[in-house]
């Protein structure tokens, strides 16, 4: 298989072939085409689509060991399990392709951005001083199931995200606009919403992704300081529409009060020229603490096309929606 495959390197297909016409041992055939030993175990359908360069080096013959009782019997869905489990160890490393191995069974793959993002979760659980790890929701551990590990990449690429646009934007409001007895504090942090969302006993800790793609804004409307309901709006597009209330909801998602109700229309008529309320300025995610963020598991790594040097143009399409589909698929 790995001597038909098209995009293998023609110097060393040349140089295989010379050494099967000349019957070498499959050993030195495979070491010409940079084929680790312990592939020789897989059927040829598990070979399909190999990629250019496969990695391994000193310790192949430790991780030939360990992944000899995790190859599947049957492979329906031709070279995707052990693209899957190549990608992983280049991007991770030996353990880390090991227990993405245990996870995932042979008609099941994640997609490519998803390992990536899961194997630069795993690597900052085992870097706590860098300035990445401190966003973790929680630590990666090899026990840990596939379904875990996505959800937490996912929190914890969505909390980096949102305080990375928070820091590029312009604050909501020049200072703090009150109307009719009640306050409205904007929550643009993953963590802010989280309180939030346990104070109020709802479901705003999920509005991350609306925040961060600037589908909505979220406000705590407060009374003497203490939280009385949650006003989501919706920002405005120059030319179509103003910022518009989308929903006004008090604890356990309950309708407001009345009086909340009509504080929350004032208080928008008020403030709705602020640029954080329309469409037409966006904030983009600050460029060089991204930078920053990043830079030693792209050290460690040689780099990933998922965590590129700067900011991706959609961040939901980019980043967020491959570890959704691996978590879904784990389920």
């Amino acid at each position: 298989m790995a001597l038909a495959q098209p995009d293998r390197r023609r110097r060393h297909l040349a140089k295989a072939r010379a050494l099967v016409e000349s019957g070498a041992p499959l050993k030195t055939i495979g070491a010409a085409l940079s084929i680790p030993q312990w592939m020789r175990r897989l059927p040829p359908e598990a070979m399909a689509r190999l990629p250019a360069q496969i990695g391994g080096g000193d310790g192949d013959m430790e991780f030939g060991r360990q992944i000899h009782s995790l190859i599947p019997r049957h492979f329906p869905n031709g070279g995707r399990w052990l693209n899957s489990i190549l990608a992983a160890r280049r991007r991770g490393g030996d353990g880390f392709a090991i227990w993405l191995a245990r996870q995932i069974k042979c008609e099941m793959h994640v997609a490519l951005p998803g390992i990536g993002l899961i194997a630069a979760y795993a690597f900052y659980s085992d870097h706590p001083k860098t300035l990445a790890a401190q966003y973790l929701p929680r630590r990666f551990h090899p026990y840990m199931p596939l379904g875990v590990a996505a959800q937490s990449t996912f929190e914890w690429l969505l909390s980096i995200l949102l305080s990375l646009k928070a820091c590029a934007a312009r604050p909501c409001f020049a200072h703090t606009v009150e109307c009719d007895g009640f306050s409205f504090a904007p929550l643009e942090t993953l963590d802010a919403l989280c309180a939030e969302a346990r104070i109020m006993r709802n479901c705003l800790h999920s509005y991350g992704p609306s925040i961060l793609c600037d589908h909505g804004r979220v406000f705590s409307v407060r009374r003497d300081g203490v939280p009385v309901a949650s006003f989501e709006v919706r920002p405005g597009v120059a030319g179509k529409r103003p910022p518009r209330p989308a929903q006004l909801k008090g604890p356990r998602n309950v309708p407001a009060p009345r009086e909340v109700a009509e504080g929350a229309i004032a208080w928008l008529e008020k403030v709705h020229d602020a640029p954080s309320l329309w469409r037409d300025v966006p904030a983009p995610i600050y460029a060089p603490l991204w930078r920053e963020l990043w830079a030693p598991y792209r050290a460690a790594h040689r780099g990933l096309n998922v965590l590129t040097r700067d900011p991706p143009a959609s961040v939901q399409d980019r980043l967020l929606a491959p570890l959704q589909h691996a978590a879904l698929a784990a389920t």
